[in-house]
């Protein structure tokens, strides 16, 4: 199921997702966060957004100092992922930026 999603949204949309990110991203609530948020195409348009300017991003990310960063709004999903994201990568935050 993961492989045929992570197929035709990389071909709708340009990306390169594995099967097994697609997998993590539906079956962590993610998917259906955004969905509601925002609709799926709108939610998977940023993502393929994202991941094509991920060097860019990085590059910018860079450039922020840590204590500018303000997570007041950020919704509890994002902030859930990203530290996901760091301890499975062995990472901090500062790591990042």
């Amino acid at each position: 199921v993961y492989k045929k999603r992570a197929e035709t949204i990389n071909r709708k949309f340009g990306t390169n997702f594995s099967w097994q990110q697609m997998a993590k991203y539906f079956q962590s609530g993610a998917a259906e966060y955004w969905d509601s948020k925002y609709g799926s195409k709108t939610a998977l348009r940023v993502m393929a957004v994202l991941q094509k300017n991920k060097d860019k991003i990085t590059k910018a990310v860079g450039k922020v100092d840590i204590k500018d960063i303000d997570t007041t709004g950020a919704s509890n999903v994002v902030i859930g992922k990203v530290k996901e994201l760091l301890k499975e990568n062995n990472l901090k935050l500062k790591d990042l930026v």
